[in-house]
């Protein structure tokens, strides 16, 4: 049985910065909603996310805002110049998996392989160490999942996974970050995404669907509120949602949604969460050099 481990609140800050993240992966490479996409079909769809990724990094960069890029491992080795690119432009690399295959899907085997060769395939790219993990569509749900575990025992530092929003992670999930500590000296640090509330549900307010649709005064006082309690705002992005070409796709109805709902705001979505942030951002790495 799976030991679960205590879990200690980070001390707030005092100026609680805003961490741009990235989960760089194909627009192709959902599991989720029904979506049975064959693995050996991906390299016949269109890619979009070099072009999604820069466009979002012409945001960031000309602001000196270096983001912390989860990339996906299937990625990488397809791109590995590319990848090489970014980390060379001040950017930090973690791992989204190899093939964005759903954590809670896989036996213990299964997530131990993916978690290990992920980080040595971003790692054998960039030249250095990687110690930050998202996991694929929000598969760790809570802090008993194994995956946490395996992710400490495997040399991770920190992941960024784990939501407060139901269908996605618990309630009763932390919502700023937290040690997670077993009773064996395994430690790893917990970085949930920004959330807000709206009629006492917890929603995610920090990038994708909700980012684009939800108003604006919503998703500021969601991140104004993370910084009041010395918390990080963690933004989440992807690369398709700044691909004008996006192209269209036969996704269930609520995907559809997910990935082309509000696409035209995403930047100016964006733009208003930078300017929102005072110029004291941070990557997760630098957060994770709390002892």
């Amino acid at each position: 049985m799976n030991e679960a481990p205590a879990v200690e609140p980070l001390p707030a800050r005092k100026k609680a910065p805003t961490v741009v993240t990235v989960d760089l992966e194909e627009w192709f490479t959902v599991r989720g909603h029904g979506v049975r996409h064959s693995d050996d079909a991906w390299d016949s769809f269109s890619s979009s996310v070099e072009a999604g990724c820069e466009r979002l990094l012409s945001f960031l960069e000309p602001r000196g805002i270096r983001a912390t890029i989860f990339a996906l491992g299937w990625v990488a080795r397809r791109r590995p110049a590319w990848i090489r690119s970014l980390a060379d432009r001040g950017h930090e690399l973690g791992s989204h998996s190899v093939s964005h295959r759903r954590l809670d899907s896989l036996s213990p085997a299964q997530l131990r392989e993916e978690i290990s060769a992920s980080r040595k395939i971003v790692e054998d790219v960039t030249g250095s160490p990687v110690i930050g993990f998202r996991a694929p569509e929000w598969s760790i749900r809570a802090p008993s999942d194994l995956a946490l575990r395996i992710l400490a025992e495997e040399g991770y530092r920190f992941d960024a996974s784990m939501t407060r929003v139901p269908g996605l992670g618990l309630r009763t999930n932390p919502a700023g970050p937290v040690r997670l500590r077993w009773t064996d000296g395994s430690e790893l640090l917990e970085f949930p995404p920004l959330t807000g509330s709206l009629f006492g549900m917890p929603v995610p307010a920090g990038g994708s669907w909700t980012g684009r649709m939800f108003p604006l005064p919503f998703i500021l006082a969601a991140a104004e509120s993370c910084r009041i309690r010395g918390q990080p705002v963690v933004v989440t992005l992807h690369p398709w949602e700044f691909d004008v070409n996006h192209p269209p796709d036969d996704f269930p109805v609520s995907l559809r949604l997910m990935h082309h709902a509000g696409l035209a705001r995403a930047e100016s979505r964006l733009v208003d969460l930078l300017d929102a942030a005072g110029g004291h951002f941070a990557i997760l790495g630098d957060l994770a050099q709390v002892r």
